[in-house]
């Protein structure tokens, strides 16, 4: 699979099938997909997420929707497929989820809305959350070479923090100070 990560220069990273299961089964412990779900899928195969909205949803037996480039360039697109085929999980980063806010979108009943990528803001995490639907809304963190995320949670709205969640299983990390010294 394929990231910039922090370098923005483009590179291709090599992950065990054990690690692709191990976040497989751990993302599916924490949004609780279910075979009855539709997921949509926007990111390019050769994109790291991609992972998470093809091999999740076919692990369980439910429906993959395919956007194509152009559909995933355009909010009214999004939307429309989402209405289409009742688009019950959908995985963007900020700047996606952000693109649909503003252009009259909102989180409708039943959606488990995915976020990661980039740092999640606080006011598109309130507008996220706010709308009134029973719509669910997870944080994840993860560089490419963790295998796409490495930890998450479900952010709500009364929540002071916004914070990446708990290391999935079998992955561990560490929060340093300035020194690159752990702090407990």
């Amino acid at each position: 699979i394929y990231t910039s990560g922090s370098t923005g220069i483009p590179k291709g990273v090599m992950v065990e099938h054990k690690n692709v299961s191990n976040f497989l089964f751990s993302l599916q412990d924490t949004v609780e997909l279910e075979s009855t779900d539709v997921v949509a899928s926007i990111a390019p195969p050769a994109f790291d997420i991609h992972v998470t909205e093809m091999y999740l949803p076919l692990m369980l037996g439910a429906k993959v929707v395919l956007l194509n480039w152009e559909q995933t360039r355009s909010p009214s697109s999004i939307a429309q497929c989402q209405h289409q085929h009742s688009i019950s999980m959908m995985q963007g980063t900020p700047s996606t989820w952000q693109m649909l806010i503003d252009n009259g979108w909102q989180p409708y009943d039943g959606l488990k809305m995915l976020t990661g990528g980039d740092a999640l803001g606080r006011q598109l995490h309130d507008k996220l959350l706010s709308s009134g639907s029973t719509a669910r809304f997870y944080n994840l963190y993860g560089p490419t070479e963790t295998t796409v995320y490495c930890s998450g949670n479900e952010a709500f709205l009364d929540n002071p923090r916004i914070h990446v969640g708990r290391a999935f299983p079998n992955n561990h990390y560490y929060v340093l100070d300035d020194f690159h010294q752990h702090r407990p």
